[in-house]
């Protein structure tokens, strides 16, 4: 029987939180399909029954995209996270708790796409998650207190002014929401296309440079 790694000296072995997050974020990106209505025997014409579930496509596509953001950026994040804590735990669990909402923002927006309400609350889940995220980066790298001591104070900038970015997009919609909730659904769109092109972070991981 194989031994489950140690812990590295000085905190927790990190194993069982990356497989909690996997799981977690998972489960949420499933959960958003069944919002999503397949057509019944009484439907004879599918296009107009796709046509009324644009606004609920709509939503499944951005959360699920944005859901993939945060997948991503926590698996990139642990190329530099070697070890945890008690307090970095817990700060998983603020991440989760929000992404654990995120298909209930998404089946609220899909049923009101216009209401302002709804397309705030949509993005200030996302907005909290962020920052959860971004609360994980700062703790483990303040002091290189979880990563690597010579870890470069650059590559740590670049990775927590990424996150920033992308949570600045997505607060700027949820304020436009009151304005035009359009301006909303584009910035929120905005956001995976931003963080699908790799970042200098990225660069540093694959070329140590």
């Amino acid at each position: 029987m194989t031994e489950p790694p140690a812990a590295p000296r000085g905190g927790l072995a990190k194993t069982r939180i990356e497989t909690l997050v996997d799981g977690v974020l998972a489960i949420a990106m499933t959960l958003l399909v069944l919002d999503l209505r397949p057509p019944g025997p009484e439907v004879t014409s599918l296009g107009p029954y796709l046509a009324e579930q644009s606004s609920t496509f709509l939503a499944y596509f951005l959360s699920f995209a944005n859901l993939g953001v945060f997948w991503v950026g926590h698996h990139t994040q642990f190329e530099a996270v070697r070890r945890t804590d008690r307090i970095f735990h817990w700060i998983t669990i603020l991440f989760l708790m929000f992404v654990a909402l995120i298909p209930y923002s998404t089946a609220t927006l899909a049923r009101h796409l216009t209401d302002p309400g709804a397309v705030a609350l949509y993005g200030g889940i996302f907005f909290g998650a962020g920052l959860g995220l971004l609360f994980m980066w700062l703790y483990a790298t303040t002091g290189r207190r979880l990563v690597d001591p010579d870890l470069p104070a650059a590559r740590v900038r670049q990775a927590s002014h990424r996150i920033i970015i992308g949570m600045a997009i997505i607060g700027i919609g949820m304020a436009a929401a009151f304005v035009d909730t359009r301006i909303s659904l584009a910035l929120f769109a905005l956001v995976p296309l931003y963080f699908m092109f790799p970042g200098s972070i990225d660069r540093f991981w694959s070329t140590g440079e």
